[in-house]
């Protein structure tokens, strides 16, 4: 084969390259599978290297079954002799033959996620807990963080992790469920790795052997290996074996997970022969692209220098946007999409991946998605209105606009439990029926002293529930604040964002799809998209309920963690924002924290292929409690600073309804912003109902917080009519 025809002169040399020890630093869309195929073809057919005595490893089935098909292309033939797995496969394999050595069958079993839950929820209830209690999922995080380790119950110091809870009952229950597996003879996938690591340790005798089979062993992706990993491959090496590692520093993200990528950028240490070698051709973005992904990864101090080029020519430059409000965005990424499909022949929406760094960020995309039928698909992960807490607020908040609603409260009665079960709901059930009344309204009428068979404490409990609905029900018919506040005041008083701060794996993420609803409904009344909190309830109950369009050729919507390894020809970074991408929580991180940040953005900027379009908005957040500001990464990509956008700014008109109007009356309450800016922290104000109070704070110019002499505490929208600043004599501001 004339090797040179296929490949670039660097890819050549890491093909072709005779060192024991081999590092390439594969760049986004430098063709590092191409690379590792040739290396593998190159090896048996130029250096004689027999195919059963090579192992490949990769983190994916997938991308295993890719190498093995594309190798064998090039080697007719040898189709059953070629070693390409994962680190787990590999390990199933070590252990299908070594099994004695932990005493264990041949045929063991291997427990997936599923099987480690049920096993979990059986252990627990004999400490007395429920099997869905919250301690089934902190069991499974603490066995499967200190397993990932390579540790087990013997090897735990709790004096080392004073910041978990309950440590004493998650490592006793940690015992049993190790005792199960044994007795069960199976594994779970942690145990896999961490077994063969400590044969290898341990047992001489099976080390040698295990190095005796391989003369080459090749590792993708090496720069997301973990400590475990890494210390299984070093006990498979002997003096004469060949090491040849792939991966690039600059998209190691998933250190949050165990990936140390130390083992790559400081692989000298190791092995000081060894040689470096930079695939910094790309073959999927233009230099445009490019250009700035290299500026922006520039600025991190932990790496391999590279920068990468294409010879593709420059393209199209990177299009920026910078909206005032998160519609807006949503807006301008629709009108982009319509553009694309005018302009591009065979454009399809397939073509079209939006990149977030977290999942709430869809919420405005999808809203304005479903609103113009453009038809999109969440890759890995559910739709914005789908998602149980938003659906579980939604059905707090409809019960606010309808006492009738007994879809809604049978969705929240016991969420969070609130120990009402399906008992005491049939009995509930019942008796409304027979009364005509919603469940609700059955509460809500039901005398002290009248006849039920529901039980006395979860009679006090739902009527508890039913007067806290019904006070913040009169606040917002009220109309006298404004209705984000209350709707999310009202949310944090039924207890539902305690129950979601008790969710240890995914409360966060569920906070802030929270805040982001609550984002919703404020910025939806502020623009005018629906005149009363009523007919936004309909609305948004419309988005939960909608049925995903049935149409393949779909935009793709993913976090920047799922996109990693995709490319599309066009793709749109949404909510660049400072405290969302960077991460809020990276800054707690410090240096190490940001740069994981920085390497994510230059993952998701390297995956456009033609056009990328970066894109922030300007409006108050309620995750982040504060205005949003562009992200440094635009400044640091060396692009120029987006101006406001003012393409897709909407007549802002907002209904307040009041108890003598049942439509209630519509004002115009941000036609005159510079009312607004004429409140300051401090200023005394006067409502028509709550009196007299001092301005506090003041929320995106928009809202202010008033503590008022005898209401305490309200938020107001400032623009309201029924409050005005009271201006003492001789203050001429």
């Amino acid at each position: 084969m004339e090797w040179e025809k296929h490949l670039n002169k660097q890819q050549l040399k890491a093909v072709t390259t005779p060192s024991q020890y081999v590092r390439v630093i594969a760049g986004a869309g430098s063709g590092k599978t191409r690379v590792l195929t040739y290396r593998l073809a190159y090896l048996i057919k130029e250096f004689g290297a027999a195919p059963w005595r090579t192992l490949a490893i990769t983190f994916t089935n997938k991308a295993a079954k890719e190498m093995q098909e594309r190798t064998m292309s090039l080697l007719p033939g040898n189709e059953g002799n070629l070693n390409v797995m994962t680190f787990h496969s590999f390990c199933a394999r070590f252990l299908r033959e070594e099994a004695q050595l932990i005493g264990y069958p041949r045929n063991f079993t291997i427990y997936d996620e599923d099987d480690q839950q049920r096993l979990i929820k059986s252990i627990v209830t004999r400490y007395g807990y429920k099997k869905n209690d919250k301690i089934v999922g902190e069991a499974l995080r603490f066995i499967g963080m200190l397993k990932t380790d390579g540790l087990y119950p013997d090897d735990i110091d709790l004096r080392k992790y004073p910041y978990i809870p309950d440590r004493k009952t998650l490592l006793e229950i940690w015992k049993d469920y190790e005792t199960a597996l044994n007795n069960a003879f199976a594994l779970d996938f942690d145990d896999l790795l961490a077994k063969v690591r400590l044969i290898l340790i341990n047992n001489e005798e099976t080390r040698t052997k295990w190095q005796n089979r391989f003369d080459h062993i090749l590792i993708d992706e090496f720069q997301d290996t973990n400590d475990v990993q890494y210390d299984l491959v070093e006990n498979l090496l002997k003096s004469t074996t060949n090491l040849y590692v792939v991966g690039d520093p600059d998209q190691t993200i998933y250190t949050w997970r165990g990936a140390n990528q130390d083992i790559l950028t400081k692989m000298e240490r190791q092995f000081p022969s060894v040689e470096t070698i930079i695939l910094n051709r790309n073959y999927r973005s233009t230099q445009n692209i490019l250009s700035a992904a290299n500026k922006l990864i520039a600025h991190n101090k932990d790496r391999i220098k590279k920068d990468l080029y294409t010879e593709a020519g420059s393209g199209e430059k990177i299009v920026q946007n910078n909206a005032l409000t998160d519609r807006s965005e949503a807006e301008w990424v629709a009108q982009e999409l319509m553009a694309l499909k005018i302009s591009e022949p065979g454009f399809s929406y397939r073509d079209v991946a939006i990149l977030y760094r977290s999942a709430y960020l869809t919420a405005p995309i999808e809203r304005v998605f479903m609103t113009k039928r453009i038809p999109y698909v969440v890759y890995g992960g559910i739709r914005f209105y789908a998602r149980a807490e938003v659906k579980d607020v939604v059905a707090y908040w409809r019960m606010l606009v309808n006492r009738k609603d007994d879809v809604a409260f049978t969705r929240i009665i016991n969420t969070p439990k609130r120990g009402i079960g399906d008992k005491t709901l049939a009995t509930l059930v019942s008796e409304a029926r027979k009364q005509e009344y919603s469940l609700y309204e059955y509460i809500l009428y039901l005398e002290d002293d009248a006849p039920t068979d529901l039980r006395p404490n979860a009679k006090r409990i739902l009527k508890d529930l039913v007067l806290i609905m019904e006070s913040y029900r009169e606040r917002i018919e009220a109309g006298l604040e404004a209705p984000s506040e209350v709707a999310n005041e009202y949310i944090e008083k039924v207890g539902y964002y305690k129950y979601l701060k008790e969710d240890e794996e995914r409360g966060e993420e569920r906070l802030e799809n929270v805040a982001q609803l609550i984002q919703e409904l404020y910025a939806a009344l502020k623009e005018g998209q629906f005149t009363t909190f009523a007919e936004y309830i309909q609305n948004v109950t419309m988005y939960t309920s909608q049925d995903e369009m049935g149409n393949e050729d779909r935009v793709t919507l993913m976090t920047v963690h799922v996109a990693k390894g995709l490319e599309y020809p066009y793709v749109f970074i949404i909510g660049l924002n400072d405290g969302v991408f960077p991460n809020h929580r990276s800054l707690d991180g410090g240096l190490e924290a940001l740069e994981e940040e920085r390497r994510l953005a230059y993952v998701a900027f390297t995956r456009a292929q033609k056009r990328l379009y970066l894109s922030c908005s300007n409006e108050y957040s309620y995750v982040l409690s504060n205005r949003k500001q562009p992200s440094p990464f635009f400044k640091e990509a060396g692009l120029e600073f987006p101006r406001f956008s003012s393409r897709f700014e909407f007549g802002r008109r907002y209904e307040l309804p009041t108890k003598e109007s049942d439509g209630g009356e519509t004002r115009d309450f941000f036609a005159e912003p510079s009312e607004v800016a004429d409140w300051q922290i401090g200023d005394l104000a006067q409502h028509r109902v709550f009196g007299r109070g001092i301005v506090k704070k003041i929320i995106d110019n928009t809202i202010l917080e008033i503590k008022f002499d005898d209401y305490g505490i309200k938020k107001i929208m400032a623009n309201h009519h029924a409050v005005e600043k009271i201006v003492l004599e001789g203050d001429l501001s």
